[in-house]
């Protein structure tokens, strides 16, 4: 996919509570903690952590780990909800996907934004949950169903694209916008160390995607995000 091009993949994805929460709010909210908490663990040495692009020039090449840049934008009937806070911090659970062992959920952040760059160990991955609040009493708790892929031997620094999640009271209404270009002028500035490429694998919603680790094979997710590529580049 050429860089600048915006292309686009979405629909409506299903909400784990079915529609917008209202009414048990301090339920909810601990619901989801409880989620986030209850999230599998593995042994593997698999790192999902919150960086910056300053951190871009310490990537090596050819190492096993790679600095994944993008956004999440929530939204309510089409109103951002950025600038996140304190207590309006959309929280997410992500597990690694390596055949169908070998998985353990990472929590990583975002910016006020809504930007990201996380420094992952290369591999598959699933956004399995992301809890968005308001004032830290309402939450949504939402199934994304997007995988993004950090293949080995590619560059140490990838754009993963923009996430869009707009709550309606029709239901979720989801997309993945590519703007490559505008990420990287601001990419640039706070990376003035940085000289290599980067890359582009643009995070993937499909339905398909599995929520729980125990379904997840790496096989079928990838041929999944693979179809949904081919189908963005059409005109």
């Amino acid at each position: 996919m050429k860089a600048g091009v915006r292309r686009k993949s979405g629909g409506v994805a299903p909400r784990a509570d079915g529609g917008r929460l209202r009414g048990m709010r301090v339920f909810h909210y601990i619901l989801a903690l409880l989620l986030l908490a209850a999230a599998p663990a593995g042994c593997s040495a698999v790192k999902v952590v919150r960086a910056g692009p300053e951190e871009a020039a310490s990537v090596a090449p050819s190492g096993t780990e790679a600095l994944v840049c993008g956004s999440i934008i929530v939204s309510l009937d089409g109103r951002e909800r950025t600038p996140y806070g304190a207590f309006r911090q959309p929280k997410l659970t992500i597990y690694s996907v390596d055949g169908e062992v070998n998985i353990r959920s990472e929590w990583p952040g975002l910016e006020s934004d809504g930007s990201f760059c996380w420094r992952v160990t290369r591999g598959l991955y699933v956004i399995r949950y992301i809890v968005a609040r308001d004032m830290g009493l309402l939450s949504d708790i939402i199934q994304p169903r997007v995988a993004f892929h950090v293949p080995e031997k590619d560059s140490p620094v990838l754009y993963a694209g923009r996430l869009e999640l707009d709550m309606t009271d029709e239901g979720l209404r989801l997309r993945v916008v590519d703007e490559y270009d505008e990420f990287m002028e601001g990419f640039r500035g706070r990376a003035p160390g940085f000289t290599g490429g980067v890359g582009k694998s643009l995070m993937v919603h499909d339905p398909r995607i599995p929520v729980e680790p125990s379904l997840a094979s790496k096989r079928e997710i990838l041929r999944l995000m693979d179809g949904v590529g081919r189908e963005m580049m059409l005109p």
